[in-house]
């Protein structure tokens, strides 16, 4: 039931999101308690891999979820607006999956993202102190698989079959958000896997 949720959950989440703008976006999450080791296993961490005075430093991106060992459901506003941009980010493997962490950018399980695929009618519009986003889906593959074990496994997504009926305030009433993100202000370098 779980999964249910979950899914419903990301489906009306992807449909329509209006947002306040922020001029610097902070990853806090000040509600919620941290995960368990192996409690979220389907739990990928998106990364853009960036060289700080020599040394391999990583950008957290985005979240997703292990849909299959190669494939990543996650947000099509995880990427640049510029479709032109994607092909060059496939090319130069610019991009880290990580899986099997509860620290945020600890590279436990790493594969390089080779191929993004962002839903065709995905919108992001600014107008002046608002962003909107809509059909905010993608999915993305790694170049070589994600070997399952007990903090790596895929999530399996729910039939539309079993949402026939459902009314949509139903599909709301239980939600769980789980991300990577510090708690407060002064703890920003260390980055739990939280839920709420």
């Amino acid at each position: 039931m779980k999964l249910v949720r979950l899914i419903i959950c990301l489906m009306i989440y992807c449909n329509l999101l209006i947002f306040p703008r922020a001029r610097v976006r902070k990853r806090i999450i000040s509600v919620g308690k941290n995960a368990k080791k192996g409690q979220f296993p389907y739990m990928v961490q998106l990364t853009e891999p960036q060289k700080e005075n020599e040394t391999l430093s990583t950008f957290n991106v985005c979240g997703g979820s292990l849909i299959h060992p190669k494939w990543i459901l996650t947000a099509g506003q995880c990427f640049p607006d510029n479709e032109d941009l994607l092909p060059q980010i496939e090319k130069n493997a610019s991009m880290l999956a990580i899986m099997g962490n509860l620290i945020s950018l600890s590279l436990n399980v790493t594969a390089h993202i080779d191929k993004i695929i962002r839903n065709p009618d995905y919108q992001h519009v600014v107008s002046g102190d608002l962003e909107a986003v809509s059909d905010d889906i993608a999915l993305v593959r790694t170049s070589e698989e994600f070997k399952l074990n007990e903090n790596i496994q895929t999530i399996t997504l729910a039939a539309p079959a079993l949402l026939d009926g459902i009314p949509i305030s139903h599909r709301i009433s239980d939600c769980l958000t789980i991300g990577f993100g510090a708690s407060d202000e002064q703890d920003e370098k260390m980055m739990p896997l939280r839920l709420c």
